[in-house]
């Protein structure tokens, strides 16, 4: 089960979270059991019920829910916490007793099971676009993919470690929000083929009553390689700015690099003049600009890294100075065995793809940034993963949530964003920035990012 790399990886998510240097003993055999120390300090953390589901890729197992009040604990949510691969809880599930505790539940095996999204390794489903759905999750089926289980139990087992070790301080997490873009339409009309120009114009045309968009979409066209026009309606990057700008918020847009793929992917380019100009921009008024890596680069290390070297190119002619870059994948497409180590081998620092397309929520079962682990060659990584809770894509496309109502789109996000406040983490939020089809959605984004 735990070998000493993986047992690594758990001190580090442990230390990140709480402040503190753990131990961590595998007394895997006829004991069976993982014992939590503090160097310097007497008593111990024993997880006496460690569960194999948790090293396979095997979600078909039920889900009881604790509540942690039958030991005098607190749940974050004030709610019983949901407790995958158990059918009941017919005892206590954390006992203390001579200044130790006894964990009768898998805590660390449901962080690593979580985090490394061992459901999603395997020969299970995939969707048209290869990506591992919702519905077929363990979260999705026993109804808590609204909840950042691992960030619930690792706040209970703050709990448990501030008994056991009452001297110790441990370190506290605020809320924040983090917004962003991924840019596959820099522009709605300008860097379309004329008759995608055309038809999106008569498009806009009759869902606006207007003969407006008609008149302005071949100018906009016509000077697309001098700059993009503010009447082009994904022309939105200033407004999305101006919002964060009040807020002190610091917006990140991710540009596509390359074609992999005809079909899904936009097929700009960002050597395009306005487009180089708008990356320098953004940075000059203190945004990051990230990576939207092409349809196909999920598992092709070669044209991810071509298109990653494009990016820093035009950043370094347009005089965008970052020590770090990250992004996120073009659909969410995502192979937990290959695209990570891509990524970390790229020399990028974070993605932010893990959050579902289907339905908002915690993937990964967190709202916390958290080492990347790779399972299959038991190496913890150089890549830090944002996951990501809600898109606006998510909340309305009628392949998706379908959320026609904006207020129930604002309470829903809403109900996430307080998730997140109670365990102290970010909402990482997407909104693209050709998503805005009307006033009312350009309202509902500020009520969002106000919250």
């Amino acid at each position: 089960m735990f070998g000493s790399n993986a047992v690594g990886w758990l001190k580090v998510i442990l230390e990140s979270r709480f402040g503190l240097s753990f131990d961590i003993d595998c007394q895997i055999g006829q004991s069976n059991e993982l014992v939590l120390t503090l160097p310097g300090h007497n008593g111990q953390i024993t997880f006496d019920a460690l569960c194999p589901e948790f090293w396979s890729s095997n979600n078909d197992f039920p889900c009881a829910h604790w509540d942690p009040r039958d030991s005098n604990l607190q749940s974050p949510l004030g709610l019983p916490i949901p407790a995958p691969a158990l059918s009941s809880v017919d005892r206590k599930l954390c006992d203390f007793q001579d200044g130790s505790a006894v964990f009768h539940y898998d805590v660390l095996g449901l962080i690593y099971w979580c985090l490394n999204r061992l459901e999603e390794q395997g020969e299970g489903p995939r969707d048209l676009h290869g990506r591992y759905p919702a519905v077929a999750s363990h979260a999705v089926r026993n109804g808590y993919l609204d909840r950042p289980i691992v960030d619930e139990w690792l706040m209970v087992l703050g709990q448990v470690i501030a008994e056991v070790w009452p001297g110790v301080s441990l370190r506290n997490s605020e809320f924040g929000i983090r917004i962003s873009h991924d840019v596959d339409w820099p522009g709605l009309y300008s860097f379309q083929p004329m008759t995608v120009m055309a038809k999106s114009a008569i498009n806009r045309s009759i869902v606006n009553r207007s003969l407006w968009p008609l008149i302005i979409a071949p100018v906009v066209w016509l000077f697309r390689n001098k700059t993009i026009s503010r009447f082009d309606p994904a022309n939105t990057f200033d407004w999305l700015m101006d919002v964060s700008d009040e807020l002190g918020l610091t917006n990140a847009f991710y540009f596509v690099c390359g074609e992999t793929n005809a079909n899904y992917d936009p097929g700009y380019s960002i050597d395009n003049p306005s487009l180089s100009d708008l990356i320098g921009r953004i940075s000059n008024r203190g945004h990051e600009i990230g990576l939207h890596p092409s349809y196909e680069t999920f598992r092709d290390p070669a044209a991810f890294n071509a298109e990653f070297s494009r990016l820093k190119a035009v950043c370094e002619r347009e005089g965008v100075t970052q020590d770090t870059f990250g992004g996120r994948m073009h659909f969410l497409r995502w192979d937990q065995t290959i695209t990570p180590r891509i990524w970390a081998d790229s020399g990028l620092s974070y993605d932010s793809s893990l959050g579902y397309a289907e339905k908002a929520g915690f993937r990964c079962g967190t709202c916390h940034d958290f080492p990347v682990f790779d399972h299959q060659r038991q190496e913890m990584l150089s890549l830090i993963e944002r996951p990501l809770i809600a898109m606006e894509t998510t909340l309305f496309d009628s392949q998706y949530m379908a959320i026609d109502n904006r207020q129930d789109a604002f309470l829903h996000c809403g109900h996430l964003m307080s998730h997140c406040k109670k365990v102290g983490g970010n909402f990482n939020f997407l909104w693209h920035n050709s998503g805005f089809k009307s006033d009312k959605d350009k309202g509902l984004y500020s009520r969002i990012v106000h919250s």
